[in-house]
Order: structure tokens, then sequence, then C-alpha cells
């Protein structure tokens, strides 16, 4: 039978185990900023040439670059993935709340994502209230804006060609309400259940880039917003992902 250990073995084990942790945020850390730095370079460069500022493109030429921005792109939202993942894993995300405005932050995704929508073929519609301070609220407006993106870039990735993406933003009492939808190959009924488990993705989107961390992150940080995210889907006809945040954040 194992000796018990001592209050003093104990407290070296968590310090070890501490110190474990530490250095792994360092090198994830340090890994990821490495990375980013040459890929951020690699993106301005390429927006530069769509933009024909050193010269004119054939079709050929501009379809090559595009696919490279958006594989670039898609490998700088990859490691953002990686590092909400992981704080969230080891201390938990930090949050600043201050008032933000839903609309601003879902303009702002739209012209993120406006060369892939037009890659793709795929038109997007906004609807708001009148009023921008009607969409205010008290969150995180990075991680809000994160949590957008990523919705936004799924329903263009899997989205048909000449499809739609309709993004719609309401109040209902005390809280705002998203919805954003899309008309593409939607989510097998099997698979809706298991919607923000990390690292799981439908089977019928296994052949297109991606790991499943980014709809992870965005259900941990919609929760611990004190809201919810709730997905309807019809596979092949479309995807609706409806966000519920409160205008307020409790003390």
């Amino acid at each position: 039978m194992p000796t018990p250990r001592t209050h003093k073995e104990l407290e070296e084990a968590l310090a070890a185990c501490q110190a474990h942790h530490q250095e792994k945020a360092e090198f994830i850390s340090m890994m990821t900023h490495q990375l980013r730095t040459p890929l951020s370079g690699n993106k301005w460069a390429l927006n530069m040439l769509l933009a024909e500022d050193v010269g004119p493109l054939t079709s050929e030429q501009r379809t090559i670059l595009t696919r490279g921005l958006r594989a670039t792109e898609e490998m700088i939202l990859l490691l953002q993935d990686i590092i909400h993942a992981h704080k969230h894993d080891s201390w938990g995300l930090v949050y600043t709340h201050t008032p933000t405005s839903i609309s601003s932050v879902v303009h702002a995704a739209v012209c993120h994502f406006e060369q892939d929508a037009r890659v793709h073929d795929v038109e997007i519609v906004i609807e708001e209230p009148e009023h921008e301070a009607d969409t205010l609220i008290i969150a995180d407006e990075q991680k809000i804006r994160f949590v957008i993106q990523n919705l936004l870039e799924n329903a263009i990735k899997y989205s048909k060609e000449q499809g739609h993406v309709q993004v719609s933003i309401h109040k209902e009492n005390d809280h705002i309400v998203i919805h954003i939808a899309d008309d593409g190959i939607g989510i097998p009924a099997d698979a809706l259940e298991h919607l923000g488990a990390k690292f799981f993705r439908a089977h019928n989107v296994l052949e297109k880039e991606g790991t499943g961390l980014g709809l992870f992150t965005a259900y941990k940080i919609i929760r611990e917003h004190g809201g919810t995210i709730t997905c309807e889907s019809t596979e092949g006809q479309g995807t609706t992902f409806s966000i519920t945040l409160p205008c307020t954040q409790p003390a």
C-alpha cells in the first residue's frame, strides 16, 4: 500500500505542477507569436497584390492569390483558437466589460470577411434596429467580436455557391438577440447535440479546413457572459445560430 504524502510533499508537487503549466503557457505564447508575425506579413503582401498595387492581375492569378489569402487568414484564426482554448483550460479567460455596440461588432465582422464572401459568391444582409443605441450591451467587446466572426466565417464557408447569409439583431426586454442564418449545407440532426464540444466537427464538413476549437470557444464565451447559443439546422437547407446576451452583466 503506498505511503500517504506529507503536507510538504503535496506542496512541492503542486509547485512543480504550476511551474509546468507556466512553462507550457510561455511556450504556447512564444510559438503563436512567432507564427502569427510572418503570417500577418503574408496577409499584408497578398492583400497588396490583390489590390493590384504592384500591377494588374489575370483572372487565374487573382484566384490563386485569393486562395492563398484565405488559407493565411484561416491559419491566423486557428492560432487565435489555440490561444483562447489554452487560456480557458488553464486559468479561464479574463474579461473586461465595457459598453459594446453589437451593431458595430457585426458590421466590423462583415467587413472583415467581405473578401471571403466575394470569393464564395455569398451575399450578406444585415437587419438591425434603426438606432445603434438599441444594440448596446455591457460585454467584453473583443471576445464578442471573436464569437460573431467565428459564426459568420462558418456561415460563409459552408454556404453554397450564390448563397445568402442573413445577420439580424433585435432587442427582447433586457436582452439582445443575434441570428446568423445561412442557406448552406446544414448540420446533420445527430450532430446538433455535440455542437460546442472541443474538436467536434460534423461528418459532412470534414473535407473542409477547421478544428472545432472556434465553436467550442464561442460557446464558452457566451455562457460566461450569462448568455446562450442555440442552433437550428436542416441538412442540405441551412443553419441558424442564435445568440442571446443580457444587456448588463451581474456585479
